[in-house]
Formats: structure tokens, C-alpha cells, sequence
């Protein structure tokens, strides 16, 4: 019911969204495991699978920002986030995102912890596209191309 509740918020405030959402960058991490990665749901969202993260405070960079989300929302301290895609710009739900992706490679699965923000957390194949927003499938094609950015 909760999710309901959040998905008719969503559209109902899409036009404020549509305002804000162009000056506010976001920073995602792809975290992979194995053949998988970890991806999220959000109560607040159009329902595709996300990767984890949010945005980026006044004078924080992308990569702190990456880092002090996967804390807030998942409960993970990972040290070590590469860069894979930066300050890249989406279209998703007819918003205007602009993303910094980063990337970290696990030898095992986390212990994951979830906040209130997020309502489902799943390990995904990375062959799979099945409701994935389109800044997770570009992150992954950048990660299999071994398009690291240094």
C-alpha cells in the first residue's frame, strides 16, 4: 500500500520534479558482484530498478555524494568507487537527469540494510534489461566495455 501511495505522489508532483530535477546532479554507484549488481527500488520513482545513490550537496563531489548514499539508503561503506560514467545526461520518466556514475567490484555480496527510502534491493544478472532505467544500462555497457575513467 505504501508503494501505491508513493507512485500516485510521484506523477501527481512529476511537474515539480520536472523543475527541480534539471540543476540537481546525482551520483549513482554500480556495485557488482560476481555476474550480478545491486539494484534498487525506491518508494519515490517510476518503479525501473535503479543503482543506489542520490544527490549531490552544495560543495560535495559526486564521488562523496556516491559514497554518503550507499551509506544513507543500504548501509554500505565501500572504500574504493572508480569512476565509469561522468556528468552524464538522461532522459527518464520525461525528467532531465544528469548523472555521475561510478562503479565498485565486490568479491562478495554485502550485507545490505535498507532505509526508508528504498522499498526492494535485488542482485540482478548483468545480461538482464528487464526494467532498468536507462542510466543503469548505460552504466552497465560502459562497465563491459572496461570503460573506466581515471
Amino acid at each position: 500500500m505504501k508503494n501505491l501511495v508513493f507512485k500516485i505522489l510521484f506523477w501527481i508532483l512529476w511537474p515539480l520534479i520536472f523543475l527541480y530535477a534539471p540543476v540537481n546532479k546525482r551520483a549513482r554507484v554500480l556495485v557488482i558482484n560476481g555476474n550480478e549488481f545491486l539494484a534498487v527500488k525506491s518508494y519515490f520513482g517510476n518503479n525501473n530498478w535503479q543503482l543506489p545513490g542520490g544527490g549531490i550537496k552544495f560543495k560535495e563531489s559526486a564521488k562523496d555524494a556516491a559514497s554518503r548514499e550507499l551509506q544513507e539508503e543500504l548501509s554500505l561503506t565501500l572504500n574504493k568507487l572508480d569512476n565509469l560514467v561522468l556528468d552524464k545526461n538522461y532522459w527518464e520518466c520525461g525528467l532531465f537527469m544528469r548523472y555521475s556514475i561510478f562503479v565498485c567490484v565486490l568479491p562478495e555480496r554485502p550485507l545490505v540494510i535498507k532505509n526508508s527510502e528504498i522499498y526492494k534491493t535485488s542482485w540482478i544478472n548483468l545480461d538482464s534489461d528487464i526494467n532498468l532505467s536507462l542510466h543503469v544500462k548505460t552504466a552497465i555497457t560502459a562497465y563491459n566495455k572496461g570503460n573506466l575513467l581515471k
